[in-house]
């Protein structure tokens, strides 16, 4: 079974995103940053993220557990 399955719960992905660092947008749980600028965008119910650098550009387009 994957870790972060579509549709699963959200919690383990907030718990997830916060172990590496990342703090939630003040405006929306599906964007998060990290103080050296990388940011993640979760799509697909959670179970995707698109990772973008300090530069804006995007690094990993993956599932979650693959992409950080």
């Amino acid at each position: 079974m994957k870790p972060f399955p579509v549709g699963g719960p959200r919690e383990p992905v907030y718990n997830y995103l916060l172990s590496k660092g990342f703090i939630m947008s003040r405006h929306s749980d599906k964007f998060f940053t990290r103080a050296d600028g990388q940011e993640v965008h979760l799509y697909g119910a959670g179970s995707m993220v698109r990772v973008y650098g300090a530069d804006g550009k995007l690094l990993k387009d993956a599932q979650l557990a693959e992409a950080l």
